[in-house]
């Protein structure tokens, strides 16, 4: 299972503690657990703006025994799916591209 910290190294850093930034734009974001930690400086940073793909609001791990859909990010569980729609739907997330 992969954690936040080798899943996505910009969330580490922002989770550590990463000084002031003018502006971040976070893209393929694919998890529950990085939609939590992007939550937490949503808030505090006005120029934190999230990305996530298609295929991360459609497709999750049961579909990646075809290895057409092998990918970075791997696809995630049907929780995190749910997750990057609410993330849609509360405006964490900016972009779908």
């Amino acid at each position: 299972m992969e954690t936040l910290s080798t899943s996505h190294p910009v969330l580490r850093k922002l989770h550590e503690g990463w000084g002031k930034l003018r502006r971040l734009y976070l893209c393929h974001i694919s998890s529950k657990d990085e939609l939590r930690v992007i939550k937490k400086y949503k808030n505090k940073l006005n120029t934190l703006f999230v990305e996530v793909t298609p295929h991360h609001l459609f497709l999750s791990r049961r579909d990646a025994k075809n290895p057409f859909f092998l990918m970075k990010p791997s696809l995630k569980t049907e929780e995190d799916v749910d997750a990057l729609w609410k993330g849609i739907k509360t405006g964490i997330v900016d972009t779908v591209a």
